[in-house]
């Protein structure tokens, strides 16, 4: 896998509010399994040629992130860079499901007057799913992770009826033991799923920088080298990206912050997508 050099970040405070309706204000991020979490994905072809990520970004920071921070059971709101000019993914997360896709569908069906994006961003992909599993366990999360990386995987299941959630915690588990746990710059992964019902299943992971992407990357395929093999049910990739955190706001922070620099040339990047779904005009 091919990886995009990192953004030169210049971050900065946009205030979110205080009207927020969530249980975690000043509190640690709600994580699966010992919190209910439903997350909510988009990844937006950048259609404007004069458009960036970082401007997407920056506009989706002022009004999505604001407004999707004060609805009910917010969690999490994340944008990103992913690896190619033209893509660019943005997050939340709720406590329930019927939140979540209110939510998702709030932020695309944002009204042109409120969002600089509008006409500019074109939906690829869209996804609500729950979330089964975070690591590492147990620790507390309340800080904006802008500039660091994110490496995001979006799956279909080939079988989604014969998929059990509750045998998928383990199998992550014993993945994070086995891959994260010891990995230099690691910071946190999460996954989520909406089988049986559902066929998506999604899986992303936060480093410190690049290089310690790089280097994982490089760990982790010695170890499948080495014959450690994933178990769990058969699903085809839809999209991969990787690129670097331009806004996070967490339902424990007071601000939303977000990278407005533009980034240098990149001289690799990676974007893996069967763009095959009915695309749609949208925000963010």
């Amino acid at each position: 896998m091919k990886f995009i050099s990192a953004f030169s970040l210049l971050a900065h405070a946009i205030t979110a509010g205080t009207a927020r309706a969530d249980s975690c204000y000043g509190k640690c991020l709600p994580l699966p399994p010992d919190s209910k979490s439903f997350q909510t994905m988009r990844y937006y072809n950048i259609t404007d040629p004069n458009w960036t990520a970082e401007q997407a970004m920056e506009s989706a920071a002022k009004t999505a992130a604001v407004n999707l921070a004060k609805m009910p059971g917010f969690q999490r709101y994340t944008g990103a860079a992913t690896g190619d000019s033209q893509l660019v993914l943005f997050m939340s997360w709720f406590d329930t499901a019927e939140q979540a896709q209110a939510a998702q569908d709030a932020a695309i069906d944002t009204p042109p007057d409120d969002n600089d994006n509008y006409d500019k961003l074109e939906l690829f992909i869209a996804s609500v799913t729950e979330g089964y599993a975070s690591f590492p366990e147990g620790k507390c999360f309340t800080e904006s992770q802008v500039g660091k990386t994110l490496t995001t995987n979006l799956y279909k299941y080939q079988d989604p009826a014969s998929v059990d959630p509750t045998t998928l915690f383990p199998l992550d588990q014993d993945y994070y033991n086995v891959m994260y746990k010891n990995a230099p710059g690691f910071v946190m992964t999460y996954s989520s799923t909406s089988a049986p019902a559902g066929s998506d299943s999604s899986n992303w992971r936060i480093f410190e920088s690049e290089a310690d992407e790089v280097a994982y990357q490089a760990m982790e395929a010695e170890k499948w080298q080495e014959g450690y093999q994933w178990t769990g049910p058969a699903d085809d990739l839809v999209i991969a990206t990787i690129g670097t955190i331009g806004v996070d706001v967490l339902c424990s922070s007071t601000t939303v912050a977000a990278d407005v620099s533009p980034p240098p040339p990149a001289n690799t990047a990676t974007a893996k997508a069967s763009k095959t779904s009915n695309a749609k005009s949208s925000k963010t």
